[in-house]
C-alpha cells in the first residue's frame, strides 16, 4: 500500500529546534494544556507547519551545488546536489552510509549512477532503494552481460526491477542533464565490447556543474582509460588509488 502514488509523504528530518517545537505544540494540544478546547483544536496545524518548515530547509539544502563523498570504508559512494535534484553515484557496499545520508538530507532521489558491478560501488543499492525508489538508474553499457555478479548487487538490480525503476545504459558520448546549470557527460565505457576487466568497463563521468568540473572514474585501471580524458577541478581517483589505476 505504501507504493501507491500519494500514500505516504517524506518530510526533512527535524534539526534540534523543530523537535523542541514540535514536542511543545503536542502538548499543547493534549489534555494537559489548560488552553481552552475550541482553540486549542487547532493547534495540530502547527505541527504540519513544523513539518513544512522542515521540508523546505531541507529542500533549500540540496538547492545549492555541492558534491558530498561519503565515509563507506573500502568502497565508494557519492550524492551530488543541485537545484533540488539528488543523484547518487555508486552506493557503496552492503554497510553503506548512503541510506542514512539520503534520508537526513534530501526528500527524493532522482537518479543512481553505478560505475560498475562491483559489490563495494553497487552492493548498497538494495538498502538505498529500501527508503527511496529513484526515477532512474544508470549502469554501464554491457552491464547484464557480466557473468560473474555478487548476491548483494543482483539484490538490488532485481529489487529495482520489481519496483518499476527504469534501468538505462550508457556509453561514451550520452550526456545527462541533472538539473538546470548541471550535466553529466560519459567519456567511457564504449559499449563496443565487454572488456576483459569487470573494472574497465567503469562509467568515466564529468559532471560540470557552474563552470566547476568533477571527475568520477570508478575502478577504471590505466590500461582502460580512454584516448581523451577531459581536465577536471576535482578528480574521484580510480580504483581506490590503487597503483594501476590513472
Amino acid at each position: 500500500s505504501a507504493r501507491i502514488p500519494a500514500a505516504s509523504v517524506r518530510i526533512g528530518r527535524y534539526p534540534a529546534l523543530l523537535v523542541l517545537a514540535h514536542g511543545c505544540a503536542v502538548l499543547a494540544a493534549s489534555d494537559l494544556c489548560p488552553i481552552r478546547f475550541n482553540r486549542r483544536r487547532f493547534i495540530p496545524l502547527a505541527i504540519l507547519a513544523i513539518a513544512g518548515l522542515s521540508s523546505l530547509l531541507t529542500f533549500a539544502g540540496a538547492w545549492r551545488y555541492s558534491i558530498t563523498f561519503l565515509d563507506a570504508g573500502q568502497a565508494d559512494c557519492a550524492v551530488v546536489r543541485t537545484r533540488g535534484h539528488t543523484y547518487l553515484i555508486d552506493a557503496g557496499d552492503t554497510y553503506t552510509p548512503a541510506a542514512d545520508y539520503l534520508n537526513a538530507t534530501c526528500l527524493h532521489l532522482d537518479g543512481v549512477l553505478l560505475t560498475h558491478p562491483h559489490q563495494d560501488h553497487a552492493g548498497g543499492l538494495a538498502d538505498v532503494l529500501e527508503s527511496f525508489a529513484p526515477d532512474v538508474i544508470y549502469v554501464p553499457k554491457g552491464w547484464f552481460e557480466v557473468e560473474e555478479v555478487s548476491a548483494a548487487v543482483t539484490e538490488g538490480i532485481e529489487l529495482a526491477k520489481g519496483m518499476g525503476v527504469e534501468i538505462r545504459e550508457l556509453s561514451t558520448g550520452d550526456v545527462l542533464s541533472l538539473s538546470g546549470t548541471a550535466t553529466l557527460e560519459v567519456y567511457s565505457p564504449d559499449g563496443m565490447e565487454l572488456p576483459r576487466e569487470v573494472n574497465d568497463m567503469s562509467l568515466l563521468t564529468l559532471v560540470t556543474c557552474e563552470g566547476q568540473r568533477a571527475l568520477f572514474t570508478g575502478d577504471l585501471s590505466e590500461k582502460g582509460e580512454p584516448e581523451v580524458i577531459p581536465d577536471a577541478d576535482v578528480l574521484k581517483v580510480a580504483h581506490h588509488g590503487s597503483n594501476k589505476g590513472t
